[in-house]
């Protein structure tokens, strides 16, 4: 049966560990060829290329420059060629075709140039070529800063505004009947219903920013929308849940990259998806998403690395 493979970004590095460029670039032969041979083929995440392209901007001695340079190599030779390479899109991009049938000029730019870049450092894993896309590097540095600072600044402030004794990421510290009442929301359909609603909106906000025109979208339809979503999105919507039903106890989000949740989620938007047809295997070491996303969708396929390289006799 013929499948679409992603690695997330720990696969990579995984994969990665412990060898140098010209063993990464001889070792990914080998799996393409193991792939091919049963009928897979891996496609790039491109908000795995963003997380390992921020890292280049990190102290080029440090262990996360090292590992992430490394695994640049591999998720391009692993997903490319000198010609071309194979992406998944990003939420925004999927998500716009499947709910408003538009193009979503933005997030196909970043997808591009993602790629175009990692095909460079790839290529040339140099520090002229990182020097060299200095300033794509930095917006995307700034990019994956800003969505984890607002995600936990924003999920801070809902914590005060409902709950008049909040301190130090702690929900409804000693009020175990609010405790109960906020476990039981984020469990139930309406919290999911809330935040797909707030995902649809959003998104229809940011392509009238491009320019892009949409249909006058009434209320209705923009549940009716939502409730879609809940339905085939149902993987990243179950680790949003897992993540928020910690907030009750000491769950500081700008520790321990407790934020990197927001990725995970993006990676989730294929889980139990297709590309052209094809069913997409995600292999990734992280046990939250696994068990969320099998939770959420039994048929849907997720891996850890060790599994998947077993699963091509290597």
């Amino acid at each position: 049966m013929k499948n679409i493979i992603i690695f997330d970004t720990n696969a990579y590095r995984n994969f990665v560990a412990g060898k140098c460029l010209t063993q990464i670039k001889e070792d990914i032969c080998v799996i393409k060829k193991e792939e091919q041979r049963i009928g897979y083929e891996a496609f790039m995440s491109t908000t795995v290329g963003e997380e390992l392209l921020s890292h280049m901007k990190d102290d080029y001695e440090s262990r996360s420059f090292k590992s992430c340079i490394k695994a640049i190599q591999a998720i391009y030779w692993h997903c490319g060629d000198e010609n071309e390479f194979r992406l998944a899109p990003l939420p925004e991009t999927q998500l716009a075709k499947e709910f408003f049938n538009v193009i979503n000029k933005k997030s196909c730019h970043v997808q591009q140039v993602v790629g175009q870049i990692l095909y460079q450092i790839a290529k040339a894993p140099t520090i002229d070529t990182i020097k060299k896309y200095d300033s794509e590097i930095q917006q995307v540095v700034d990019y994956i800063n800003d969505a984890e600072s607002s995600l936990a600044d924003n999920i801070e402030l809902l914590m005060r505004n409902i709950d008049p004794a909040y301190s130090d990421w702690t929900l409804f510290k000693n009020d175990d009947g609010n405790r109960k009442k906020w476990i039981e929301f984020v469990r139930s359909d309406n919290f999911k219903l809330q935040t797909a609603l707030a995902m649809i909106v959003a998104l229809s906000y940011d392509l009238e920013s491009q320019g892009i025109s949409l249909h006058i979208i009434e209320e209705k339809m923009l549940k009716k929308q939502a409730e879609d979503y809940m339905l085939r999105y149902a993987a990243p919507l179950e680790l949003r849940k897992y993540w928020m039903e910690k907030l009750v106890g000491h769950f500081d989000l700008t520790k321990q990259s407790r934020s990197n949740f927001i990725w995970d989620e993006r990676i989730l938007h294929q889980a139990g998806h297709t590309i052209n047809n094809t069913p997409i295997v995600i292999v990734t070491s992280d046990n939250a998403m696994k068990e969320c996303a099998e939770k959420a969708n039994p048929n849907c396929e997720i891996i850890t690395y060790d599994c998947y390289i077993q699963r091509l006799g290597l």
